[in-house]
């Protein structure tokens, strides 16, 4: 069958497009996640400047903690979405959110991704630092459920392209 020069053509013609293809969609998937951990960034962002503006400084040096609505719940509501950690300056923890999540002493503002999670630490008032974070799994499965699309997408074109030829 490789013996004719039309079918080695169209050998290597499919084994171009689909690394075009595959390129592409990895490129897209990338950028997409990209894109999601940046949302997710933005709103840590705000969290986090919600709970140092919650920080209110006492005349002993440390400070008193007023949880945004965002944290606080009520019996039987569902947990939120983003975890948040508050520790003096002497790194003992002060507070934290309810949950299972294992929260490290953090060492210093930062960003981090973190066992499936993205993290961010900032300094407040007093030399406190603040930690907010949330879990990526949602993006995981945005990101995944684009990727199968993508690889769909990808698979009836190559196909065509081969009927075609």
């Amino acid at each position: 069958m490789l013996s004719s020069l039309r079918a080695r053509l169209l050998l290597w013609y499919t084994l171009i497009l689909a690394v075009v293809i595959t390129t592409f969609a990895g490129t897209v998937c990338l950028l997409f996640w990209r894109s999601l951990v940046a949302d997710v960034d933005a709103g840590l962002q705000a969290s986090a400047a919600a709970l140092v503006e919650g920080l209110q400084p006492t005349t002993s040096g440390d400070f008193d903690l007023v949880l945004p609505s965002e944290y606080r719940q009520a019996d039987g509501a569902p947990a939120p979405q983003t975890y948040y950690a508050v520790w003096n300056r002497d790194g003992e923890l002060v507070d934290r959110s309810p949950g299972e999540v294992a929260i490290p002493p953090s060492v210093g503002p930062a960003t981090r991704t973190r066992d499936g999670r993205r993290e961010l630490t900032v300094m407040a008032a007093n030399e406190a630092l603040v930690l907010v974070g949330r879990d990526l799994a949602d993006a995981r499965r945005d990101v995944l459920a684009f990727a199968g699309t993508a690889a769909a997408g990808g698979a009836a074109a190559l196909i065509l392209s081969l009927v075609g030829g």
